[in-house]
Protein backbone atom coordinates (compact mmCIF):
# COMPACT_ATOMS: atom_id res chain seq x y z
CA UNK A 1 0.00 0.00 0.00
CA UNK A 2 3.07 2.44 1.10
CA UNK A 3 4.50 1.79 -2.15
CA UNK A 4 0.93 2.27 -3.89
CA UNK A 5 0.67 5.43 -2.27
CA UNK A 6 4.29 6.80 -2.99
CA UNK A 7 3.58 6.18 -6.95
CA UNK A 8 0.53 8.27 -6.65
CA UNK A 9 1.87 11.25 -5.13
CA UNK A 10 5.30 10.68 -7.48
CA UNK A 11 2.01 10.45 -10.78
CA UNK A 12 0.90 13.76 -8.96
CA UNK A 13 3.92 15.49 -8.74
CA UNK A 14 4.70 15.21 -12.54
CA UNK A 15 1.39 16.34 -13.38
CA UNK A 16 1.78 19.76 -11.29
CA UNK A 17 4.99 20.15 -12.63
CA UNK A 18 3.78 19.58 -16.07
CA UNK A 19 1.36 21.66 -15.78
CA UNK A 20 3.52 24.35 -13.99
CA UNK A 21 5.89 24.28 -16.74
CA UNK A 22 3.04 24.63 -19.40
CA UNK A 23 1.89 27.22 -18.07
CA UNK A 24 5.11 29.31 -17.50
CA UNK A 25 5.57 28.28 -21.58
CA UNK A 26 2.44 30.16 -21.98
CA UNK A 27 3.97 33.36 -20.55
CA UNK A 28 1.91 33.07 -17.18
CA UNK A 29 2.76 32.54 -13.37
CA UNK A 30 0.65 30.38 -11.29
CA UNK A 31 2.34 29.32 -7.72
CA UNK A 32 3.04 25.25 -8.07
CA UNK A 33 0.45 24.89 -5.17
CA UNK A 34 -2.18 26.47 -6.25
CA UNK A 35 -1.76 24.68 -9.36
CA UNK A 36 -2.10 21.57 -7.35
CA UNK A 37 -5.24 22.37 -5.00
CA UNK A 38 -6.65 23.74 -8.57
CA UNK A 39 -6.09 20.48 -10.17
CA UNK A 40 -7.24 18.10 -6.81
CA UNK A 41 -10.38 20.13 -6.64
CA UNK A 42 -10.79 20.02 -10.50
CA UNK A 43 -10.39 16.08 -10.28
CA UNK A 44 -12.98 15.54 -7.53
CA UNK A 45 -15.30 17.62 -9.68
CA UNK A 46 -14.66 15.31 -12.47
CA UNK A 47 -15.65 12.24 -10.46
CA UNK A 48 -19.58 13.23 -10.73
CA UNK A 49 -20.98 10.61 -13.34
CA UNK A 50 -21.85 12.96 -15.69
CA UNK A 51 -19.49 12.18 -18.93
CA UNK A 52 -17.53 9.33 -19.81
CA UNK A 53 -13.77 9.80 -18.27
CA UNK A 54 -14.66 13.28 -17.22
CA UNK A 55 -14.18 14.23 -20.80
CA UNK A 56 -15.07 18.16 -21.21
CA UNK A 57 -15.63 18.38 -17.44
CA UNK A 58 -12.33 17.74 -16.70
CA UNK A 59 -11.65 20.89 -19.27
CA UNK A 60 -14.68 22.78 -18.24
CA UNK A 61 -13.65 22.87 -14.59
CA UNK A 62 -9.89 23.86 -15.14
CA UNK A 63 -10.66 26.92 -17.26
CA UNK A 64 -12.92 27.95 -15.03
CA UNK A 65 -10.78 27.27 -11.78
CA UNK A 66 -7.72 29.08 -13.57
CA UNK A 67 -9.33 31.65 -15.23
CA UNK A 68 -11.13 32.89 -12.06
CA UNK A 69 -9.03 31.39 -9.19
CA UNK A 70 -5.61 31.68 -10.94
CA UNK A 71 -6.11 34.62 -12.82
CA UNK A 72 -5.12 33.51 -15.93
CA UNK A 73 -7.10 34.47 -19.31
CA UNK A 74 -10.01 32.18 -20.29
CA UNK A 75 -7.95 31.28 -23.72
CA UNK A 76 -4.65 30.46 -21.64
CA UNK A 77 -6.71 28.38 -19.45
CA UNK A 78 -8.27 26.69 -22.28
CA UNK A 79 -5.24 26.17 -23.75
CA UNK A 80 -3.66 24.29 -20.84
CA UNK A 81 -6.74 21.84 -20.09
CA UNK A 82 -6.79 20.77 -23.80
CA UNK A 83 -2.93 20.11 -23.53
CA UNK A 84 -2.99 18.47 -20.75
CA UNK A 85 -6.14 16.00 -21.93
CA UNK A 86 -4.05 15.36 -25.51
CA UNK A 87 -1.24 14.42 -23.18
CA UNK A 88 -2.79 11.81 -21.09
CA UNK A 89 -4.54 10.81 -24.22
CA UNK A 90 -1.12 10.23 -25.97
CA UNK A 91 0.10 8.48 -23.48
CA UNK A 92 -2.97 6.07 -23.67
CA UNK A 93 -2.94 5.26 -26.95
CA UNK A 94 0.56 3.91 -26.66
CA UNK A 95 -0.66 0.64 -24.85
CA UNK A 96 -3.38 0.03 -27.86
CA UNK A 97 -0.09 -0.74 -29.88
CA UNK A 98 1.20 -3.48 -27.28
CA UNK A 99 -2.96 -4.81 -26.45
CA UNK A 100 -2.64 -7.25 -29.44
CA UNK A 101 0.69 -8.49 -28.31
CA UNK A 102 -0.77 -8.73 -24.68
CA UNK A 103 -4.12 -10.33 -25.43
CA UNK A 104 -1.84 -13.08 -27.80
CA UNK A 105 0.29 -13.94 -25.18
CA UNK A 106 -2.30 -13.93 -22.77
CA UNK A 107 -3.77 -16.93 -24.92
CA UNK A 108 -0.66 -18.91 -25.55
CA UNK A 109 -0.10 -19.10 -21.82
CA UNK A 110 -3.02 -20.05 -20.31
CA UNK A 111 -3.96 -16.84 -18.94
CA UNK A 112 -7.38 -16.24 -19.88
CA UNK A 113 -9.96 -18.95 -18.84
CA UNK A 114 -12.17 -20.24 -22.14
CA UNK A 115 -15.04 -21.72 -20.51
Amino acid sequence: MLAALGCTWGHMLCTFLTLYILIEGLGRHVDFWLIAGLWSLSYFVTLVPISINGYGVQELSLTFLFSTIAGLSTPVSLTVAVVIRALYISVSVIGAFYLPGITAAMDTHGGVENS
